[in-house]
């Protein structure tokens, strides 16, 4: 009797974009989609890295007219776009803003107003001037690809698993997962476990999750806690009265943005631009109340302890 002959299994870990990716991949070709993935995101890491002074980001921080590269054309005019659809809920220029905010922290202090505000006028979805390939900032502004980088590296990667014609896959970049092929139970972390347990478990298939919580760096300040999501509308930590926000769909890039955006935003202003996208969502409020979209009612179940409305 012929052999079944077992699929071929990769696993591959790897450091990239300030954090650590994890690629399981099952096929005759996973050896090879494995090692194009990781070149893929570590060039792309290359490319947009604010720390290394050769990077294309980086030059357009110092005031220089580039000429971008494929990827950085895409994500910058999705980053635009995104922007622009949430009226300013996200911004990758809002980096000033983060910094203020961070060593404000650091000193155990709230920030100065006048900070802010001059923080504030270096903002703002039409800071890039794009004619063709060729980018320019405005005159004092920057830009960080954080918010929405590893959910377009996540969408070229499954792009790459396609190409390969692979059979199963999970693509864990920092937390911002895809699954193809088998479906796979994932956890989604419980914010007020010290311990990071998780507060109940989604079913992911041939889809993308990504979350974005103020749980993982915050302070007490003044007998009031203040968290690093900052709204790039105000310059204040945002206060919509949520800890953690999960979102599942099929495009990782407007899920990383929207994520963002949708913390910032709170559920019912979130709600119709997620609804317009097919995306599906998990809101957990400060009050441990847990709200999810109708689309999630057989793949996502809490633990016995939590509770949702």
């Amino acid at each position: 009797m012929k052999s079944v002959q077992e699929p071929i299994a990769v696993r591959k870990v790897f450091p990239a974009m300030g954090t650590v990716h994890t690629l399981a991949v099952e096929g005759e070709q996973a050896v090879v989609a494995a090692e194009q993935i990781k070149e893929r995101i570590q060039t792309m890491d290359q490319v947009w890295s604010v720390f290394r002074e050769d990077s294309e980001i980086a030059a357009m921080n110092r005031g220089e007219y580039i000429t971008a590269s494929e990827d950085t054309l895409r994500i910058l005019k999705e980053s635009v776009r995104i922007s622009k659809e949430t009226e300013g809920a996200f911004d990758i220029t809002a980096g000033p803003l983060t910094m203020i905010w961070r060593q404000a922290m650091n000193d155990e202090r709230v920030p100065d107003p006048r900070e802010i505000s001059e923080a504030l006028r270096h903002t703002g979805a039409n800071s890039a001037r794009i004619i063709g390939n060729r980018v320019k900032l405005k005159r004092g502004r920057s830009v960080g690809l954080g918010g929405i980088a590893k959910g377009y590296a996540l969408d070229r990667a499954l792009e790459l698993v396609k190409d390969a014609g692979t059979e199963n896959a999970v693509l864990n970049l920092g937390g911002t997962i895809g699954v193809t092929g088998r479906p796979v139970e994932i956890g989604i972390r419980n914010p007020f476990d010290p311990n990071g347990e998780p507060m109940g478990t989604l079913l992911l298939d041939n889809r993308c999750a990504v979350t974005s919580g103020s749980y993982e760096r915050f302070a007490r300040i003044g007998g009031r806690t203040f968290h690093h999501i900052i709204d790039p509308r105000t310059g204040y930590p945002s206060d919509a009265g949520l800890v953690s926000v999960t979102l599942v769909g099929r495009n990782a890039t407007v899920l990383d943005a929207f994520a963002t955006a949708a913390f910032v935003l709170g559920p019912f202003l979130a709600l119709p631009f997620l609804k317009r996208y097919g995306i599906e969502a998990i809101f957990i409020k400060a009050d441990g109340k847990v709200l999810k979209t109708e689309g999630l009612s057989d793949t996502f179940q809490l633990r016995e302890n939590m509770h949702t409305a």
